[in-house]
């Protein structure tokens, strides 16, 4: 059985390398760059997976980073390495990568791409089609306090933190603000991907001055490649925390913020008499 057409990105300077991936990607739709420069410019964003040549040790860190952050952080990336030159993987910031050795066979890097992208797509199908069972408890809390609303324009982050999320919460998605603002309002708290540095400032500033958005707590998804002045965001309830932070982590701190949050304040009705 043939399994579907992807589109793949190489990333290497090496020409062998190169070549040997090319061959071993024949029933694929390849791209090649040498470096993340030259991807961003020269190849579309819609890549489905990167092979990542990291060959330049802690160099190639950097360059995987400006890769995901600029233009292909929907991909899945399997990151070559040489035991001579190491990589740092906690220094990487993309959500969806495995390692693997540089001197591994081309079928066999191929191999693992397939089945590490169809491994997360299955992840990905289950917790978004297959719903959880609803008990009487579940069918109550429909209220404001379950809806989560994630802004990122990252797909891969979005995909992973539902994963976790998707079972105890309405996941309300938004890549931009408008977006957010237009979608959010009954959310009873906000998960702002900060990625895009000051430009994502500008967006916490502009959601901080909506009446709606400003008493809702916000939990801040920080990099520190692309700072943010969180100390400049007049929110009422604000928490900064890293971007590669633990999933599980992160449904703590969500639940926490939603536990001591109060429900919002009935509106009277006034009567004529």
């Amino acid at each position: 059985m043939r399994c579907r057409v992807m589109k793949v990105l190489v990333v290497s300077f090496d020409r062998v390398l190169t070549e040997n991936l090319r061959k071993a990607l024949s029933e694929h739709e390849v791209y090649t760059a040498k470096n993340s420069e030259e991807a961003i410019k020269m190849i579309p964003p819609d890549v489905e997976g990167v092979i990542y040549d990291a060959i330049s040790g802690a160099i190639s860190e950097e360059d995987i980073n400006t890769l995901y952050t600029k233009k292909f952080s929907n991909a899945r990336y399997v990151i070559l390495y040489d035991e001579l030159f190491p990589i740092d993987e906690s220094n990487i910031i993309v959500s969806q990568k495995l390692l693997v050795p540089r001197d591994t066979p081309p079928q066999e890097i191929v191999r693992k791409l397939i089945g590490f992208t169809e491994a997360q797509e299955a992840q990905i199908e289950h917790t978004t089609l297959t719903p959880p069972k609803e008990t009487p408890e579940a069918v109550e809390k429909t209220s404001q306090e379950n809806k989560v609303l994630i802004v990122s324009f990252d797909q891969a982050l979005i995909d992973n933190l539902r994963a976790y999320l998707g079972q105890e919460y309405e996941l309300i998605t938004a890549k931009t603000v408008k977006q957010a603002m237009e979608r959010g309002r009954d959310a009873g708290l906000v998960l702002f991907d900060a990625i895009s540095g000051v430009v994502a400032e500008r967006g916490l500033l502009e959601m901080s001055q909506d009446p709606d958005f400003a008493p809702k707590p916000f939990i801040i998804l920080v990099d520190d490649l692309f700072p943010v002045n969180t100390d400049n965001i007049p929110l009422e309830k604000k928490t900064s925390i890293s971007r590669d932070t633990d999933p599980t982590r992160i449904k703590e701190i969500v639940e926490k913020e939603i536990t001591e949050t109060p429900p919002p304040a009935p509106v009277e009705e006034i009567t004529a008499d």
